[in-house]
């Protein structure tokens, strides 16, 4: 995407006054379990749907190619450098326990639920990106699938909206059913990250039963998310096989015949691999982990908040499907995450 003019810069400079303004609510105390991912997209939305009215349309559409501009590159950024979330040497550390019983229900999660959103009549692109959303890592992951399987804008706020509610949600009840769970504070950690949807709603679930509790947390957390690579590139080469299969029967109907399309290949997933590699083996030095994990939190917020800014509220009537899709997932991972908990985990 090519630079037009000034007024695209004025839409990069509005997703970023939308990702400080919403970092600025999540400090609230009512509006710091929702976080500021969220917040920009809402406002981003509020925008498009209300705001543009008094905006020329020329300006308008010059504006829009600053905020699409945020919405994939910067949001790719983003993803990038929360590599330096990764620790490689710890999760080998964790052992084959740890990392299996994650790849299992990493996998069912994604399985079960997007059959179940399929069955509630959920598009196969959101229902994709709401699974591995609840599967993985919540917002960051809801988007890098939307990239793979080229969901639409609306499809991907949408997804990331539904499943940063879900787990703001069962952030609050695992605090509240803590005292009937019967796990120790270590196990509480552990189930915990193996189940909550954002590395921020574990750490904030976790971190008042203590130090155990918050490292197991942490620990299960990144090898979910370290899997977001290989899930990343597989559901890619899934849907491109989908799209072909898609134009072979095209191609039967003698529709006009099309190219089959290239697999995306998915270089922000060997971004954040890399940078998680660089932060493990200590290249890059301890002094920049905290300010590349800003600077990739802001990325993702601004990108967040570009995905809004081409969302009419509008377009999301109709979305209660995908939330009870979504939140039988999130009901199932908990039930199953807190058998392997007991079982695998914390036995």
């Amino acid at each position: 995407m090519k630079i037009k003019s000034v007024h695209m810069w004025l839409g990069v400079a509005l997703t970023a006054g939308l990702a400080l303004i919403g970092k600025g609510l999540s400090l609230l105390p009512h509006l710091s379990m929702i976080g500021p991912m969220v917040l920009a997209i809402l406002l981003g939305m509020a925008y498009a749907t209300w705001g543009q009215t008094f905006a020329q349309k020329k300006t308008s559409a010059n504006v829009a190619d600053g905020y699409t501009f945020a919405s994939k590159y910067l949001l790719r950024a983003g993803i990038i450098l929360l590599g330096v979330r990764l620790d490689l040497i710890a999760l080998s550390h964790a052992g084959v326990r740890v990392l299996g019983t994650e790849i299992v229900l990493v996998a069912l999660t994604l399985l079960v639920g997007y059959w179940i959103a399929r069955r509630f009549g959920v598009d196969e692109k959101l229902a994709m990106v709401i699974a591995a959303g609840t599967a993985i890592c919540g917002a960051a992951a809801a988007v890098a699938i939307a990239v793979q399987v080229k969901a639409r804008s609306e499809q991907t706020v949408l997804g990331v909206a539904t499943v940063a509610v879900l787990g703001t949600v069962f952030t609050v009840l695992y605090t509240l059913l803590f005292p009937l769970l019967g796990l120790s504070n270590g196990a509480f950690g552990a189930f915990s990250g193996a189940t909550l949807h954002e590395i921020a709603h574990v750490i904030a679930a976790a971190t008042p039963h203590g130090t155990d509790s918050l490292d197991n947390g942490l620990l299960v957390k990144l090898s979910r998310v370290v899997l977001l690579a290989p899930v990343a590139m597989f559901i890619g080469w899934w849907s491109n096989r989908r799209e072909r299969q898609y134009q072979t029967d095209a191609a039967k109907n003698m529709s006009p015949k099309r190219r089959p399309g290239k697999a995306p290949i998915p270089y922000f997933v060997f971004g954040f691999l890399l940078v998680g590699a660089l932060h493990t083996w200590q290249i890059l030095p301890a002094s920049w982990t905290q300010p590349l994990i800003q600077t990739s939190l802001f990325l993702l917020t601004m990108g967040m908040a570009g995905l809004g800014l081409q969302v009419n509220i509008k377009a999301l009537r109709g979305g209660s499907r995908a939330f009870q899709a979504a939140l039988l997932t999130s009901v199932l991972l908990a039930i199953v995450g807190y058998g392997a908990t007991k079982v695998l985990l914390f036995p």
